[in-house]
């Protein structure tokens, strides 16, 4: 499930909206095919095809002014409970409303966006507290106990990587362990997790004996 809302990007939700909207059109023999491609439309082109047969929504005049609301569903997508279909609500009504409808909160679905929003920044903000622990066996690993509720993994450890870019980082979370190595983040379910995951020289027993 995890994967299917990450591939969901900010484009893909707000194309999505824009093609409800054309391609709802009450059409008639006249008119062209409005021929959408789903894989290849250019997201401009639909906002200037939108604009042609909808008129400007207010506070919209490019794509570059959907920004900010992209940036939101960016973040809200990482939230912990699927938060899909409140961004395409949230992209229907910017616009049919307008852009200032929905970034300064005047729906309630607006609002919910940014408290979803609001719980993902906490989350990363929280982790940059973490003190990590070098491994007793190896100075290249550091570690480090947070509970990761939000699909913030790779964004936590990023961060960290820049103050410990020679080493391997790992977070044991209730659920997960996260770690970073050679640049690429990876996860394991807590219950399946292996020390050897990580590196094949450390040894689970005397980790958890002298580490923890």
């Amino acid at each position: 499930m995890l994967q299917e809302i990450t591939a969901r990007t900010p484009k893909a939700i707000i194309t999505k909206a824009l093609y409800s909207k054309l391609l709802g059109l009450k059409r008639n023999d006249s008119e062209a095919d409005l021929g959408a491609d789903y894989l290849s439309e250019d997201l401009n082109h639909l906002l200037n095809r939108f604009i042609l047969y909808y008129g400007q929504p207010a506070g919209l005049s490019r794509v570059e002014d959907f920004k900010l609301l992209r940036q939101e569903f960016a973040i809200a997508l990482r939230h912990r409970t699927d938060q899909y279909e409140l961004c395409a609500e949230v992209a229907r009504q910017a616009l049919e409303k307008g852009i200032p409808y929905v970034t300064f909160g005047v729906s309630p679905a607006a609002r919910a966006l940014k408290q979803a929003c609001k719980e993902v920044v906490v989350e990363v903000n929280r982790a940059k507290s973490l003190s990590f622990k070098s491994h007793p066996q190896s100075h290249s690993l550091y570690w480090a106990d947070f509970d990761i509720l939000h699909d913030t993994a790779d964004l936590i450890l990023k961060y960290f990587a820049k103050r410990y870019p020679l080493r391997i980082l790992a977070i044991y979370s209730r659920r997960q362990v996260h770690w970073l190595k050679n640049e690429q983040v990876y996860s394991e379910d807590v219950r399946d997790f292996k020390l050897s995951d990580i590196d094949p020289n450390l040894e689970e027993r005397s980790y958890w004996q002298i580490a923890r």
